[in-house]
């Protein structure tokens, strides 16, 4: 009996000890720093685009879709256009990176003419938060920076978003729940947060989908109050009536390809364009095409958002 017991018991703390490294690696893992990043993106413009940015901070909440719980300062920066009434992009990173991780996005808008958003999203770089939610609550932080934009006199009313990875995917469930967002880039976005953990951990140590990582999303729901469930890119690109541009890499081992092609087929391709970079990996396309990257942005701006264009 007793041996039945310490075996019980045995299990049961190998069975919390997975489940508690697996919350930590989802919602409250070490982002990368910023040399870390800047290290790993090679981007050589840091110190020229450092010079036009105007450090900025904004109040969101824990609870940012009711405005409730403990207060959280994002911090970010404003690239300011030299011109008038300049339409505005916001950029987003992805897990675990931070501001400096789309700071080529930056460039590429600014150069086009755009007042450009950055800002390290909760739980990342100089932002406070102690969870990262997939895009639960990050998808109303944008609403959030929106807010901001406009309360320092920054044009709103032609405003779009560009993000990678879980950036990618919090572009779309915001540009589902604010009609500000006129256009949404989305570069390797995962189709709901569950499928996409699943996917990396048995990739990464093998981990069968279930039942350990149920548990875990279970208990991670607790501790950051939050549905994982509902993170789902997929059904608010259902919902999404302005043009949006899916891009992916098709050696991706982070976000599998077959998750933009779902994606795309979930939209109504009216408005919708899609472009499957070959030979790259997780959100690369940028960084291995960067011409035809850009002359890519360029055909959707002129072809659905002539009025961007100044």
């Amino acid at each position: 009996m007793n041996k039945k017991l310490f075996s019980f018991a045995g299990f049961f703390l190998i069975v919390c000890g997975i489940v508690t490294y697996f919350v930590q690696q989802v919602i409250a893992f070490t982002p990368s720093t910023e040399d870390e990043v800047r290290e790993w993106r090679s981007f050589n413009h840091y110190q020229e685009m450092a010079l036009l940015a105007q450090e900025i901070e904004f109040d969101t909440f824990t609870n940012s879709i009711q405005k409730s719980g403990k207060p959280l300062k994002i911090s970010g920066w404003l690239f300011r256009s030299k011109k008038p009434d300049a339409p505005t992009v916001i950029a987003l990173h992805g897990k675990g990176s931070n501001r400096i991780g789309v700071l080529r996005f930056g460039k590429l808008f600014y150069e086009r003419g755009f007042n450009v958003l950055i800002y390290d999203q909760r739980h990342h770089g100089r932002s406070e938060g102690s969870y990262t939610t997939y895009g639960y609550y990050e998808a109303h932080d944008v609403s959030t920076a929106i807010d901001f934009l406009e309360s320092q006199n920054v044009n709103t009313k032609r405003l779009g978003i560009i993000g990678e990875s879980f950036g990618a995917a919090t572009s779309l469930l915001a540009g589902a729940i604010d009609a500000r967002i006129q256009f949404v880039i989305a570069d390797s976005s995962y189709t709901d947060m569950p499928n996409a953990v699943k996917d990396n951990a048995w990739r990464m140590n093998y981990m069968p989908h279930y039942p350990i990582p149920d548990i875990g999303f279970a208990v991670a729901a607790l501790l950051a109050d939050f549905n994982p469930w509902e993170v789902r890119p997929i059904d608010a690109l259902k919902s999404i009536n302005k043009p949006v541009l899916i891009v992916h890499c098709d050696q991706d081992e982070w976000a599998y390809p077959k998750y933009a092609y779902q994606l795309f087929e979930a939209s109504d391709k009216t408005e919708t364009e899609f472009k499957m970079f070959p030979d790259c990996d997780h959100v690369a396309a940028y960084d291995d095409y960067t011409e035809d990257y850009e002359k890519m942005v360029d055909s959707f701006l002129n072809k659905h958002l002539a009025e961007f264009i100044i």
